[in-house]
This record gives C-alpha cells, sequence and structure tokens, in this order.
C-alpha cells in the first residue's frame, strides 16, 4: 500500500497517474468485443487502467491521486488466492502499459513518465534484486564476494526502506517498517513464481482473487468463469447516455 502511494505521487508529478483503481467504476463505457487474449487482458483484467488511459489521452487531461481517499478490499485468504489475484493485476498491468509505450501521443505529452515506465517494464518488478541476490549466492559459492556487490544491493534496499519509513510514520503503519525487509528479500522470488505462472495460464480467461473465490469454489471458479475460459463470448455493459453522479 506505502509503496504504491510513493509510486503515484512520483507518477503525479511527472504527469498523470496511470491507474486510478476503484475510481471509475461508476462510468460505463461502449466497447468492441473481445476476440483475443491481449483483449481479455488489457480491458477485462485491467479495466481500470484502461479507463484511465482513456482519460490521459483527452488533450488538456492530467489524473492525479488522492492520498486521503479510503476504500476497503478483501485480502486473500491463502496463497493461490494471492497468486490468482496477482496474476489478473500482472496481464492487466503489462498489457495495458504495453500498448501505452507504444502509443506516440503519450510520449509527447507525458515524457519523463513514459521514459519511467520503459525502466519498470525492463525490470519487471524485483528482477534486478533477483540478479544480484543470484551473483551474490554464486559469488559465495565459486569464488570470493565482492564488496561492491553489497553496495550496489544496499543502494537499492535503502531508499526503498527510507521512503517506505517516511510513508509509514506519516500513515501511522508502523509494522510496515518492521515487515518492508522481509517482503524486499521475498518478493523476488514470488515475482519469479508469479511470471511463470502467469506466462503459463495466459489464455485462461478467469478473475481470480479473493471476490472470485467467494463468488465460486475455493479456486474462484464458477460457471460464467468456466464459460470464459471456453472461449465464449463475454457480457459487456454498453451506455447509451453517459452517467453523472450527485454528490
Amino acid at each position: 500500500y506505502i509503496e504504491s502511494m510513493i509510486f503515484r505521487n512520483a507518477e503525479a508529478i511527472m504527469g498523470a497517474v496511470t491507474c486510478l483503481p476503484g475510481v471509475l467504476t461508476m462510468f460505463r463505457y461502449p466497447s468492441e468485443g473481445i476476440n483475443t487474449t491481449f483483449d481479455f487482458c488489457q480491458r477485462y483484467l485491467g479495466e481500470d487502467r484502461f479507463m484511465t488511459h482513456l482519460l490521459m489521452e483527452k488533450p488538456g487531461t492530467h489524473t492525479l491521486g488522492s492520498t486521503f481517499s479510503c476504500a476497503q478490499t478483501e485480502a486473500p485468504g491463502d496463497f493461490y488466492t494471492l497468486l490468482r489475484q496477482r496474476r489478473r493485476w500482472f496481464l492487466g498491468t503489462i498489457s495495458n502499459e504495453i500498448v501505452m509505450l507504444c502509443t506516440p501521443q503519450f510520449w509527447v505529452k507525458f515524457p519523463l513518465l513514459m521514459l519511467t515506465k520503459f525502466f519498470m517494464i525492463l525490470k519487471v518488478g524485483g528482477a534486478i534484486t533477483y540478479l544480484v541476490l543470484m551473483e551474490l549466492i554464486f559469488a559465495a559459492i565459486f569464488d570470493s564476494v565482492k564488496p561492491e556487490a553489497f553496495i550496489w544491493l544496499m543502494a537499492i534496499v535503502v531508499p526503498n526502506w527510507l521512503f517506505v519509513t517516511v510513508w509509514a510514520i506519516k500513515e501511522r503503519r508502523l509494522k510496515s517498517v518492521m515487515i518492508f525487509p522481509l517482503y524486499f528479500w521475498w518478493n523476488p522470488f514470488f515475482t519469479l513464481v508469479l511470471l511463470m505462472y502467469s506466462f503459463m495460464t495466459v489464455r485462461e480467461r478467469t478473475w481470480g482473487g479473493p471476490r472470485a473465490a467467494a463468488g465460486g469454489d475455493a479456486d474462484g471458479h464458477d460457471e460464467k468463469k468456466e464459460d470464459e475460459g471456453q472461449g465464449h463470448e463475454l457480457d459487456e455493459v454498453v451506455a447509451d447516455k453517459p452517467m453523472y453522479v450527485r454528490a
């Protein structure tokens, strides 16, 4: 949570927050049918990011994140549900960001943001730390460990921990300060498992996560999702008129 808040603030400084989860659920939008796996990942698994990008395309439009907003969600109850949830997040994110990076309009409008996103795609959420860890393990087994390797590793860990500590104090989430080091070391290995699992199941048209598990069996399957997995047409809600929300 704190890590996401830090990054969204950085995105806002660079011109636009690229994902506004929950904000756009009050809107309905017309869309063509979902015919390919890529369309499913982009517009169904990553619908919040897809709709945010539609806003970003409008001239003079900039999206921001509110640090004072509150939301409620359901946390995964077991590892498999967590894996399914993160699979949905990863496939929805990577498909939308590939389209975003291939859109010249975004590079003209948000050059610094696009450059940052490009380098983030290269690192694939923790892979750099994973490579450094593998280098240390290899060196410890076959050669002497050079101090420079620890310097580079600390250059990655310490700044992140400092940012998280500042936000944890501000948001009164002090347990995050203690949990973050464990999360940081465990995350690269989980990311590796997640990437392999996501690519192996990329053609499965399922939602996944706590809400899917609550609506079906323990694995998050129900009849509607099974139909999607067999390639049946997905239900699309099309609005002829814009929706207005009265405060």
